[in-house]
């Protein structure tokens, strides 16, 4: 069997699986290296084929991320070199400009990466449950106000980070000056 004899039957044994490898084969290391295997004589192993149905599973959350791009693309072209917004539990900040994840905007939580939000999907670390993806994609449907939220919740800025104590900003919940920067 050849090559393309092996890859067209895996498509008509294991459809699912096949169009996920086909669609991230792109980004995706691990798809890349399931599709050589399929097209391998030996095929995918029992762990190789629970693997891809697991990151089927795992379909990253729809997620709206055009505010929180706007304000920290914003901020940047204002001279903010390392901008980072600190909504809920969570710091959004975006992916070195060049990088193999070049567009991308991170979510961290604390020290703990929860995964990257990328054309409009958030691909999830492990560390990412249910609940905290929901909390994210909350977040960025309002950041302006998630900002808020979390600076009148800890009286601290949402985007420097720095305690809250001029009666503007305290009033606000966000500096002018980030507020400015930011777009807000």
């Amino acid at each position: 069997m050849n090559r393309d004899q092996a890859i067209e039957a895996f498509r008509l044994a294991h459809p699912a699986e096949f169009r996920w490898i086909m669609d991230n084969k792109g980004a995706n290391g691990f798809a890349r290296a399931m599709l050589q295997r399929a097209a391998s004589p030996a095929g995918l192993t029992a762990n190789m084929m629970a693997a891809v149905q697991r990151a089927i599973a795992q379909k990253p959350a729809a997620i709206s991320i055009d505010k929180i791009e706007t304000a920290l693309r914003t901020a940047k072209s204002n001279g903010v070199e390392h901008p980072k917004l600190r909504l809920e539990a969570f710091t959004f900040s975006l992916a070195k400009a060049g990088g193999k994840n070049d567009g991308a905007i991170y979510v961290k939580a604390g020290d703990d990466y929860l995964g990257k939000i990328m054309g409009g999907r958030l691909s999830a670390s492990q560390l990412c449950g249910a609940e905290r993806q929901a909390a994210i994609i909350a977040a960025a449907a309002d950041p302006e106000a998630a900002a808020e939220a979390y600076g009148k919740r800890t009286g601290v800025c949402s985007c420097c980070g720095r305690r809250l104590t001029a009666k503007e900003s305290v009033k606000r919940s966000i500096g002018p000056i980030c507020a400015e920067k930011f777009g807000w």
